[in-house]
């Protein structure tokens, strides 16, 4: 392999595990990666219905239909077949 060739692999490997690093990195220092986005895009009423339906049990959500991961898109899109018209 040509030294283009060993850098080119080097820097891709490099860009594939950027982001892997910065949420490692994010993790060690306690920074949740995902709430800047989710507070950008969410308004006050729904920040308040995700904390409030985060304080459920599973066993609630389950109820309801939602999984802990699915919180955030019930509570903007609504639940697929009840609130809306499943895709």
């Amino acid at each position: 392999m040509s030294l283009v060739d060993i850098t080119t692999k080097a820097l891709q490997e490099s860009f594939m595990n950027l982001p892997r690093r910065r949420a490692r990195k994010q993790r060690l220092s306690g920074v949740d990666p995902l709430a800047p986005r989710v507070r950008d895009v969410l308004t006050a009423a729904e920040r308040e219905a995700v904390r409030e339906l985060n304080q459920f049990s599973d066993k609630e959500l389950t109820d309801l239909d939602l999984s802990r991961a699915g919180i955030v898109d019930a509570v903007r899109f609504g639940r697929p077949g009840i609130d809306r018209k499943a895709a």
